[in-house]
C-alpha cells in the first residue's frame, strides 16, 4: 500500500522522474549503510526483539506521514526525512527477520520455509497495492499510509507471538561491530560458492529491480491508466511472485539450487526489457507477471543457498553482506535509472537495465559455469560445503 502511495505522493509534488529515483535512493541508503551493524546486533542480540521494534517503528513513521498529509503539510523533504528514517528501522530488522526462519524450521525444512515466508510477504504485496491504488483514488493518500500503519502493528504483533526454540534465545557475538564483520568477511572469502551467491544480488541491485521507481511514469504517461493502474501494475508483480512463492514452497527441498538461480536471473533480464517496451496494458501486466516471479524464485534460491551454507552463530552477519548486496547497492541503481530517464527517457533506461542484467550473467556463466550445479548443502552436486 505504502509504496503505491509515497510514489503517487511525490510524482503528484513534483512531476519528476529523477525526484522518483532520488526517493528510492534515500530509501535504500540504510541498507548500505546499516546492515554491517544490522547483522551483528542480530547475531548478538534476540533478533524477535529486534523484528518487532522494526514493524512498530515502521507503523509509527506511517502514520505519521497519513496525519501530515490530512492536515496538508506533507512537504517532499518531510516525505524523504521520514522515509529515510522508516528504512532504518527495516534495514535493522530484516537480517534478525530472516534468521528466524532456520530458528523455527531447521535446516530439513529450511527451502520450504524460506519459500512460505515468500509467500506470505508476496501475499500482502498482491493485495496491498490495489488497496493503496484504491484509497489514493477514493480515500486520499493519506488513507493508504494509515492502512499501512495499521498492517505493520498486526505483523508486530505477530512476530512477538512467536514461540522460538530455548537456544534461539541469548546473546551469541560478544566482540565489536568491527571485529564481528571482519570475520564474517573472512568466512565467506573462504567459502568461494558462499562468496559468489553474496554477490549475484548486486546484478538485479545495481540493473534490474529498481523498475518500480518508474512505474508511476508508466502508469501517467506511457499506459494512462491513472492511480488505480499504478495499483493494479505492482500487484501484476505480486501475484507473479507469490505464485512462484508458493511453488518454491512446494519444492522447497529442491527448487534451491544454481539452475533456478540462474534461469530466474536470465527471466528478470528478458522480462524487464519486455515491460520496457509495451505500449498495451495487458501485455505490460503480463510482463511485470514474468518479472515478479523470477524475482522470487532468484531471492528464495539464493537465500535458501546462503543459509544451508553458514553456521547459526553467524547467520546474522552473512545475511547482513546479502542485504548489502541484495538492497545496499539499490541507491546507486536507482539514482542511475532515475538520472538516464531523465535524459534518454524512462524507455530507453529500462531497457537498458535489462540488457546489462543479461550481458552481466552471461559473463559470469562463462566464467563460472558450474554456478548452474551447485545445490542446498545436503542435497549433492558440485559446489556444496
Amino acid at each position: 500500500m505504502q509504496s503505491a502511495a509515497q510514489s503517487w505522493l511525490v510524482l503528484t509534488l513534483t512531476g519528476s522522474a529523477a525526484v522518483l529515483g532520488l526517493t528510492r535512493a534515500i530509501t535504500t541508503i540504510p541498507y548500505l549503510v546499516l546492515a554491517p551493524h544490522a547483522g551483528t546486533l542480530a547475531d548478538r542480540r534476540a533478533p524477535q526483539s529486534l523484528a518487532v521494534l522494526s514493524q512498530l517503528i515502521g507503523a509509527a513513521i506511517a502514520g505519521l506521514v497519513a496525519l501530515l498529509v490530512w492536515l496538508g503539510v506533507i512537504q517532499v523533504w518531510l516525505i524523504l526525512l521520514l522515509a529515510l528514517v522508516s528504512s532504518c528501522a527495516t534495514a535493522l530488522g530484516w537480517p534478525s527477520t530472516q534468521a528466524l526462519i532456520p530458528l523455527l524450521a531447521g535446516r530439513r525444512a529450511l527451502g520450504r520455509a524460506v519459500g512460505l515466508n515468500s509467500v506470505q510477504g508476496n501475499l500482502s504485496g498482491i493485495i496491498g497495492p490495489p488497496i493503496g491504488g484504491w484509497a489514493v483514488a477514493v480515500g486520499g493518500i493519506a488513507a493508504a499510509y494509515a492502512a499501512n500503519a495499521l498492517s505493520s502493528l498486526v505483523a508486530a504483533v505477530g512476530l512477538a507471538h512467536l514461540r522460538l526454540p530455548n537456544e534461539a534465545v541469548g546473546p551469541i557475538v560478544q566482540t565489536s561491530t568491527l571485529t564481528a564483520v571482519r570475520g564474517a568477511v573472512k568466512y565467506a572469502r573462504s567459502e568461494p560458492v558462499l562468496l559468489l551467491l553474496l554477490s549475484l544480488p548486486a546484478i538485479p541491485a545495481l540493473f534490474a529491480t529498481n523498475y518500480t521507481v518508474l512505474f508511476p511514469i508508466f502508469a501517467r504517461d506511457i499506459l494512462h491508466i491513472g492511480p488505480t493502474g499504478l495499483g493494479v501494475m505492482l500487484a501484476s508483480v505480486s501475484a507473479g511472485a507469490l505464485i512462484a512463492a508458493v511453488v518454491m514452497f512446494q519444492f522447497g527441498q529442491t527448487a534451491g539450487s544454481g539452475k533456478s538461480l540462474v534461469m530466474a536471473l536470465a527471466t528478470i533480464g528478458g522480462s524487464t526489457v519486455a515491460f520496457a517496451v509495451s505500449t498495451w496494458p495487458p501485455f505490460t501486466l503480463f510482463a511485470l507477471f514474468a518479472l515478479g516471479a523470477s524475482q522470487v524464485v532468484f531471492n528464495v534460491s539464493t537465500l535458501t543457498l546462503i543459509l544451508a551454507r553458514v553456521p547459526e552463530p553467524m547467520r546474522g552477519r552473512i545475511l547482513s553482506i546479502y542485504l548489502l548486496t541484495s538492497a545496499g547497492l539499490a541507491p546507486f541503481g536507482s539514482a542511475a535509472l532515475g538520472i538516464t530517464a531523465l535524459v534518454l527517457g524512462p524507455v530507453v533506461a529500462t531497457v537498458g537495465g535489462g540488457v546489462l542484467t543479461l550481458l552481466t550473467l552471461t559473463a559470469i556463466m562463462l566464467i563460472e559455469p558450474d554456478l548452474w550445479q551447485v545445490r542446498a548443502a545436503g542435497h549433492g552436486g558440485p559446489g556444496n560445503s
